[in-house]
């Protein structure tokens, strides 16, 4: 599929084009869509399928789409990919600060200008929340092949394996201290 301009999900001259448009609306921002219940169902058979596989003694993680910026920068992702960074910003300050933003734009004012970054940033994969849980634990995060895995919410791009059927995920698994 490529990547989709501003009139539409899909080029037209794409072939998964009439895919897109049943798996996705377009929320008037380039590359934020709702799902469509088509898409959740895919997704729900997926999420049973993984389930009735996996190694029993699996834990499985879920994780929102936010994490802590403190952590995303202790792990130097901003030393590789500062480019695709996505930063929750936040009004702060006194009620009457705040107020003055909202008032700036009943002007016609840019009311942005009054935005600070919060403690929060857009995970940028599913890996990144599970690396600070695992150092807690006191574990080496380890890749592996086995089925006994750390299995994500979401596809990891990055360092991923690929599975039977082409899906990429990332399999790991907490080891010993000396990794085995």
């Amino acid at each position: 599929m490529t990547v989709p301009g501003p009139e539409g999900i899909a080029a037209a001259d794409d072939p998964l084009a009439p895919m897109a448009e049943r798996l996705f609306q377009p929320l008037g921002v380039e590359g934020v869509y709702a799902r469509t219940a088509l898409y959740e169902g895919v997704m729900e058979r997926v999420r049973d399928f993984v389930s009735r596989e996996r190694d029993g003694r699996a834990e499985v993680l879920r994780f929102p789409p936010v994490m802590s910026r403190r952590q995303l920068e202790k792990s130097g992702y901003l030393k590789s990919f500062p480019n695709l960074l996505g930063c929750v910003c936040a009004l702060h300050g006194s009620e009457a600060a705040i107020r003055s933003a909202a008032d700036r734009y009943e002007s016609g004012g840019d009311w942005t200008t009054s935005l600070g970054a919060s403690d929060l940033v857009l995970s940028p994969a599913a890996c990144y929340p599970l690396y600070p849980l695992i150092a807690a634990r006191g574990h080496i995060l380890a890749l592996a092949r086995s089925p006994a895995v750390l299995p994500h919410a979401r596809v990891c791009p990055c360092r991923a394996t690929r599975g039977d059927h082409g899906i990429s995920r990332k399999l790991a698994h907490p080891g010993t201290p000396t990794g085995r």
